[in-house]
């Protein structure tokens, strides 16, 4: 009675870690996820930390505004940073990395920004670009891997 017990047990664990396999392998990719650090060392922490320092510097300037055109709309967006998404360091080429982060307009709509940033250790990292990833929840565009380069694709793509 014992091994026929032990014996359910036992599938009952193995169904239940297929499904949680297959899950996973199902999972939409909504960003690249990569190793804690890239070539140059760099950590999710680093990364994080030069683009808020490059929002709050952008702010400083424009009257605690950080200014940008959505290239989708042309429109100038007036943003305040939310928040930058610590839990990812996403390489997308060599010493090009992009955290997302959260800003709020001032009609209250929430953006998703993927802000890159280009360098090869902590101290060089400069900004290169920002892509509107989501407006107001919607998405505009997910991630794929293609021979082992992400790359962004169009939500209304097909491919």
């Amino acid at each position: 009675m014992f091994r026929n017990g032990l014996k359910t047990v036992m599938a009952v664990v193995l169904v239940a870690l297929i499904g949680i396999m297959v899950m996973q392998g199902c999972k939409k990719k909504e960003h690249p996820e990569h190793p804690e650090t890239g070539s140059g060392e760099i950590t999710k922490d680093q990364l994080a930390d030069a683009v808020e320092k490059y929002v709050a510097d952008k702010a400083a300037e424009s009257e605690g505004i950080f200014a940008v055109v959505d290239p989708k709309t042309g429109e100038t967006l007036e943003l305040v940073l939310d928040k930058v998404h610590r839990a990812r360091l996403s390489k997308v080429a060599e010493d090009k990395y992009f955290a997302c982060a959260d800003f709020t307009a001032k009609d209250g709509k929430v953006y998703d920004l993927d802000v890159f940033m280009e360098g090869d250790d902590k101290d060089s990292l400069e900004f290169s670009e920002f892509s509107v990833h989501k407006e107001a929840g919607a998405e505009r565009y997910t991630w794929y891997e293609e021979d082992g380069v992400w790359k962004k694709k169009d939500v209304t793509d097909s491919n």
